[in-house]
């Protein structure tokens, strides 16, 4: 029986049970062994340590999950096929889906690096339900880092919701391209400033800064709209990213903050979008300020401290990661609990939402 906790994952060997590691090998031909330049080894780093970062996930659904013994897992964008790999050595009967052929291909090799696991993978669109339909339904899906590739997030949440089973479990990870540390490095392509711009921009951007690469980024949304998303369809969130106490998030976001500005005076932005980009930021710098100056007023109170989450959520955490499960109708007797309870966690996100709007419309945002 396979251990239903695999030993923390390493990155990829030079040699798996004594034989050259196929996975590497091809990677280290198609990036380079990263001694040529130093943009080669971090493309190449990250790349060899997809099943560690795999094992890591794994870690994260056995804390909702007794075991993925038996369970069946499709992961969405597949990539290099860590998450399968991981899963499958967890006990789980491991599926991923794939857009991209030279991906798949790696995959394949990274599976064949560990021959015993059972893993398949599918070159098929997360978009496409006729397609992802023969593929049944599913204890455990993860999305890791892909709804902000995919053109339509709703329709990629609607397929997704309808391949889990009652009961199942979602797990989605999403980039915060608003968190001052996104800015300072957009998280694909490391430039300043580019996460606060459109498809069109983003790519006029990265064109003249690094030619030859196709900015991929269909969309970012905010925080309340992933959540949003993810309820409308049935679905109920939770947000693992873990919190400190109010004024502690607070002040290290004002850190981020600042080095935020410092980065800034040293950034280099193609003057075609420099005043663009300035106008964004300064704005969202100002949003900043305000919310701060705003949290800073209130007394300790419970409103204060959600608050000071919602700061360090928005300004602070670089990637959200959710875990989310269909919903199921409340027992009578619990009903008038759980809408009081409703209410009051409504009544404090009115009251920060309000704020936050009555400074974007004085910012015109």
């Amino acid at each position: 029986m396979t251990n239903s906790t695999p030993p923390a994952a390493q990155p990829h060997a030079l040699k798996i049970d004594g034989q050259p590691s196929a996975f590497r090998a091809a990677l280290e031909h198609e990036l380079g062994s990263g001694e040529q330049a130093p943009e080669s080894k971090v493309w190449l780093d990250y790349a060899l340590s997809t099943n560690e970062r795999a094992a890591q996930v794994v870690q994260t659904l056995l804390k909702f999950v007794p075991s993925l013994e038996g369970l069946r897992l499709l992961d969405v964008g597949s990539g290099y096929g860590g998450v399968c790999i991981a899963a499958a050595r967890a006990g789980a009967t491991a599926q991923g889906i794939e857009i991209d052929q030279r991906l798949l291909e790696l995959a394949h090799l990274n599976r064949s690096d560990s021959p015993d696991q059972g893993v398949e993978f599918h070159a098929l669109s997360a978009m496409d339900w006729s397609a992802l339909e023969p593929l049944g339904r599913f204890d455990i899906i993860t999305c890791d880092n892909v709804i902000e590739h995919v053109p339509i997030p709703p329709v990629l949440i609607t397929h997704l919701s309808r391949m889990l089973k009652p009961g199942g479990l979602l797990y989605l990870t999403a980039p915060n391209a608003f968190s001052f540390g996104q800015i300072a490095k957009e998280c694909h392509f490391g430039q300043f400033g580019l996460s606060l711009l459109d498809p069109v921009d983003g790519q006029a951007f990265l064109s003249h800064q690094m030619p030859g690469k196709t900015y991929d980024v269909s969309q970012y949304y905010r925080l309340g709209a992933y959540q949003e998303l993810l309820t409308t369809h049935g679905l109920v969130p939770k947000l693992l990213n873990s919190v400190a106490a109010a004024d502690e998030e607070v002040a290290n976001a004002e850190r981020a903050r600042d080095e935020l500005v410092r980065k800034r005076a040293e950034a280099h932005i193609p003057a075609s979008l420099k005043a663009k980009v300035d106008g964004l930021l300064d704005a969202h710098l100002a949003c900043f300020e305000a919310d701060v100056a705003y949290f800073r007023s209130l007394p300790n109170s419970l409103e204060r401290e959600e608050l000071g989450h919602w700061l360090a959520s928005t300004y602070l955490t670089e990637l959200w990661y959710f875990v989310a499960r269909p919903e199921l109708p409340a027992p009578v007797e619990n009903v008038a609990s759980a809408n009081a309870t409703m209410r009051a966690a409504t009544r404090v996100a009115g009251l920060v939402k309000s704020q936050a709007t009555k400074i974007r419309r004085r910012l015109g945002r």
